[in-house]
């Protein structure tokens, strides 16, 4: 019996750390869709050595798109991630619907996205 417990304990550990690590991807994902604060990019600018700042200029000329965060790219990004392991479809697909305000992913889109992506010949972490 005390075998069982120190297996579960340790599976509930495994579960833990993956889904912390999970929650960093989907945090680093939409930092990418936040307004900065004009202070702080400011200090951060006049930090910038002159090539910097140039080459920054030129990638603020290319023509840009008012995108939105994606719940399908996130899902690919979580399962490809070697801590999805430890996680189940359902699980995953909660915390990109926490993750992205208005989403409505399923584990059955999770699922669905990880079978096109075996297809296309991505090898996932592992099968669910």
């Amino acid at each position: 019996m005390s075998n069982i417990i120190t297996k579960l304990n340790a599976k509930i550990e495994t579960l833990k750390v993956a889904q912390a690590e999970i929650i960093k991807i989907s945090e680093d994902y939409m930092k990418g869709f936040e307004a900065q604060d004009s202070d702080t990019r400011r200090k951060e600018l006049e930090t910038m050595d002159h090539a910097d700042l140039i080459n920054l200029v030129l990638s603020l000329e290319k023509p840009k798109t008012n995108a939105k965060p994606q719940s399908g790219e996130l899902l690919k990004r979580i399962l490809m991630s070697n801590s999805s392991v430890a996680l189940d479809y359902e699980t995953i697909a909660q915390i990109v619907c926490a993750t992205i305000p208005g989403a409505e992913t399923s584990a059955k889109s999770a699922r669905s996205i990880a079978h096109d992506l075996r297809v296309k010949g991505y090898v996932l972490p592992k099968s669910r």
